[in-house]
């Protein structure tokens, strides 16, 4: 198992940038203290890519002194002890790899200890399962490696790599958990990812991005994409993604009352029943009718 970074940091500091995959939500936790929380401190270990984090501020003191971690601060503020509606935060670690674990599962912290040789070290702290007031989720990232073989042309600034790499490890993570795919398409979807794919910039002015059907490269338009929104972005990138995963669909037709001649968001039909189309699903449950790629023309954007 690779090193696991948690953070209340929605999109992952730079975590997508460096080859860290979203895991979802680890637990609920605080931003400020409250009465009743203490600090859960964060340290780094550069050379053994390790993120290790404990309640004790000696602990913390001595992983920066003696063991050269680099302490990276307060990750947020957590229960010391147990009370009613919080749950155990299990650290693990192994020695191989030197790897700090931590999970709220009594199941996963098993498999760790069983399948992976990590050594229990009992209970970092208690942590909230779901969200409470004044509570946000802390964040799970694990380094897989994923999206480090994509390239990006000179000209696309740092801070639209840096959003591109954060929306595509939000589509990457969707598409696991989608149901709008068949079996074989999300499987041709996640083995895109392993793909080298390049990313060039769109300059036609009625276009989001494109890419050809198996190719390994995706334009972007960004002066007319990244205005619309987070979501906008994740759903053309995983459209696009479809398309270097091999899928095609249609040309699409106006949308029409008359199924026979028309295509509209939600049909189901040859356009919208498409893998590229049902990929976008994943987003956010719908499908939009906007300005996809090359094959689709100009469109406005409707939620269907």
């Amino acid at each position: 198992m690779a090193d696991h970074f948690y953070t209340t940091d929605i999109r992952g500091e730079t975590a997508p940038q460096k080859g860290y995959e979203r895991q979802g939500i680890a637990a609920y936790v605080f931003p400020k203290q409250l009465p009743g929380t203490i600090p859960l401190y964060r340290c780094f270990h550069q050379r053994k890519c390790d993120h290790f984090y404990t309640t004790s501020l000696t602990e913390a003191k001595r992983a920066v002194s003696r063991y050269r971690y680099k302490d990276q601060g307060i990750a947020c503020y957590v229960f010391e002890g147990e009370q009613p509606n919080n749950v155990p935060l299990y650290r693990l670690w192994r020695r191989r790899g030197s790897n700090h674990f931590y999970t709220t599962s009594k199941e996963e912290r098993d498999e760790a200890i069983a399948k992976h040789r990590y050594k229990d070290e009992g209970i970092a702290c208690y942590v909230l399962p779901q969200r409470y007031s004044g509570s946000m989720p802390f964040m799970r990232w694990s380094q897989t490696g994923l999206m480090l073989n994509f390239t990006f042309d000179s000209a696309i600034s740092p801070e639209n790599k840096a959003r591109l790499l954060e929306r595509h490890s939000y589509a990457h993570y969707r598409a696991r958990l989608c149901d709008s795919l068949s079996k074989e398409h999300k499987e041709a979807l996640l083995n895109a990812y392993k793909k080298p794919i390049s990313h060039g910039i769109e300059t036609r002015p009625n276009y989001n991005a494109s890419a050809n059907v198996g190719g390994n490269y995706i334009d972007i338009n960004f002066n007319l994409l990244f205005p619309q929104g987070d979501d906008e972005i994740a759903q053309t990138l995983i459209h696009e993604m479809m398309h270097c995963a091999g899928a095609d669909h249609p040309k699409r037709r106006p949308c029409s009352d008359d199924m026979t001649s028309g295509d509209c968001p939600g049909d189901g039909g040859p356009y919208f029943g498409s893998p590229p189309l049902l990929a976008e699903m994943c987003i956010t449950g719908v499908q939009t009718e906007r300005f996809c790629d090359g094959r689709d023309g100009v469109c406005g954007v409707v939620h269907q």
